[in-house]
């Protein structure tokens, strides 16, 4: 029954259009209940049979429909995934923020973007996933594996219709909960559940975990990938012609308010190095109005003469792929932890981090520090000392360090901390030492 006809997708949608009715009476959300009711419509539409002892060309669903950065990070389990299964049908789904990337990636067979990607709340994205399951229940799917923890991802991941279902958690708690749904309730949706990350673990090798746990084999490859065209490179390889070294890339952007460092404090650290390195050049990365406006308050604050001559502004310029092929060009990349610092890190250029998160709230279970660390390359966070008073409980809650939808708690970061940051960084690359150290 490997065939999927109108007929069976009608089953299925149908009963979650039934199911959904009844959510709109009553109003109240159970996994268990849940399952208990579709589960046999996708038996009798045939997507949970076992696998054909013949079957040797496996269909494998991929589902990551995060932001960038969240994506590079689970790069490299998409290659193992291939390698262990390299005649499987591989279909991977993505974000539109992560759809230039994705579309670089020689590991899959087809892409397809979750136009209505990842929610906080279960029922939104409930909805969302009833429409856009329809495409993925095109096909029957032997294996899922599910990258992101949102509570809508591993509703889709149960949703898409494949038999054996592959996730984990980051946090080990039942009190951590994703809007209205716990997590842990989300991942009972799953077939096999990979144990939660251990304490201090990066996110990557959380992502890894996902392969080496459920086949029990050990990933052969712990690097991550970005991907791009010959063109991409071509394009980047033509423009660093006209540009001197040492290059730093600079990244201002955020997706969070909370964690951009003030622009005006970045042309600070720039007429430092520029004092040690006066031909020095630097390359502002990143998209979008509030990147513009950063760059904008960037030039005001360096001077038209060291904007026009040491700085290319780059932003909103090139696609994902490129700005990854120009961090490979860069000799280091300075800014914040966003998607663009997970590209750096993949193609090996070291990174001098600025982040958010209080160093006095270090011990808090969420950990963002290090669990979404620079991965594999030499590397500096800079974090406050402490908590601003609006934000000094130390307690676990689910936007982690600064509490503010604003630049808040990073805005106490100097300068001159940033500078002592690249000097220990630079010092790293010399010793060739593969790691993150933390400063503050």
């Amino acid at each position: 029954m490997n065939e999927v006809k109108p007929s069976d997708i009608k089953i299925v949608t149908d009963a979650y259009e039934e199911y959904f009715a009844y959510l709109n009476k009553t109003n109240i959300f159970n996994w268990q209940e849940f399952k208990s009711f579709i589960e046999p419509y996708f038996r009798k539409a045939g997507y949970r049979t076992p696998p054909r002892a013949e079957n040797s060309n496996p269909n494998i669903l991929i589902i990551h429909d995060s932001a960038a950065g969240d994506f590079i990070t689970m790069s490299g389990a998409i290659r193992e995934i291939r390698r262990l299964y390299p005649t499987a049908n591989i279909t991977l789904v993505v974000s539109p923020l992560a759809t230039s990337l994705a579309e670089g990636c020689p590991h899959v067979q087809e892409v397809i973007v979750n136009p209505h990607p990842f929610h906080l709340r279960f029922m939104p994205s409930f909805i969302r996933n009833m429409e856009f399951s329809k495409t993925l229940l095109q096909t029957r799917f032997d294996i899922c594996y599910c990258f992101t923890r949102l509570p809508g991802t591993p509703a889709l991941m149960y949703m898409s219709g494949a038999r054996t279902r592959i996730t984990n958690l980051l946090m080990d708690t039942d009190l951590e909960s994703a809007g209205d749904v716990p997590l842990r309730l989300s991942i009972n949706l799953a077939t096999n559940i990979v144990p939660p990350y251990k304490f201090g673990e990066s996110v990557v090798d959380a992502n890894f975990s996902l392969v080496d746990y459920f086949l029990q084999m050990p990933v052969a490859n712990r690097e991550l990938e970005v991907w791009y065209t010959l063109l991409d490179l071509k394009l980047v390889e033509d423009f660093f012609k006209k540009v001197s070294h040492p290059c730093y890339a600079l990244a201002m952007g955020a997706s969070d308010p909370k964690r951009r460092y003030p622009p005006e404090k970045y042309a600070q650290l720039i007429k430092m190095i520029l004092n040690e390195e006066p031909t020095a050049n630097f390359i502002i990365l990143g998209s979008g109005k509030d990147d513009e406006i950063s760059a904008q308050i960037l030039g005001v604050h360096l001077g038209e003469n060291i904007f026009a001559n040491r700085v290319a502004n780059l932003v909103g310029k090139n696609s994902y792929r490129q700005v990854a092929a120009i961090l490979k060009f860069c000799d280091f990349y300075i800014g914040n932890y966003t998607g663009i610092m997970h590209a750096a890190a993949a193609v090996k250029c070291p990174v001098l981090a600025v982040h958010c998160f209080p160093k006095n709230l270090e011990s808090n279970q969420v950990m963002d520090t290090k669990l979404f660390a620079p991965y594999k390359v030499p590397a500096v966070t800079v974090q406050p000392k402490k908590s601003l008073p609006e934000c000094a409980v130390n307690e676990p809650y689910h936007y982690v360090g600064c509490r503010q939808d604003k630049p808040h708690c990073i805005t106490q970061i100097e300068p001159a901390t940033l500078f002592k940051g690249l000097k220990i960084l630079k010092e790293k690359v010399t010793r060739k030492i593969i790691d993150t150290t933390f400063i503050s």
